[in-house]
């Protein structure tokens, strides 16, 4: 590339947006929404990306959490062809309050090598159910 960039036009991505609210006990967190979907690889029904190509891909996501008591935690875990692992990152994190109407956001990145038509989806695996539609995106994008 001449110039120094490199432009593809079509190079999978999306952020998916509007997560339902989703309870734990490794229950798959679904986005309704996205804000864009390029080869429209992420599914809004299921809350799949599924690769199209082989490569390594960036996925992100924050999410907002409403905390089930005062003792709860939340976990939320990136999972590839449903197999998830702390490996992929883990957003462990125990909320102590006296309190449960403070809610509190979770993120997490990773990336990871997939095989054409891996999927990668996330995962809730804490007592915390996810908090409303409004409040969380799950983002990724093919790297190389």
């Amino acid at each position: 590339y001449p110039n120094g960039e490199m432009n593809w036009p079509w190079q999978p991505s999306f952020q998916a947006t509007a997560p339902a609210v989703t309870n734990g006990g490794g229950l798959t967190i679904v986005f309704g929404g996205a804000a864009h979907n390029t080869g429209s690889h992420y599914n809004t029904s299921n809350g799949r990306f599924t690769a199209p190509v082989a490569g390594k891909y960036l996925f992100t996501f924050a999410i907002l959490m409403n905390p089930a008591s005062a003792t709860s935690y939340s976990r939320v875990l990136f999972a590839v062809n449903d197999s998830d692992s702390t490996s992929y990152g883990d957003t462990l994190s125990q909320y102590n309050s006296s309190s449960t109407s403070s809610y509190y956001a979770i993120s997490a990145s990773v990336i990871l090598s997939l095989g054409a038509n891996d999927y990668v989806t996330l995962e809730n695996h804490g007592t915390d159910p996810t908090y409303g539609t409004q409040y969380g995106s799950f983002c990724g994008q093919l790297l190389s």
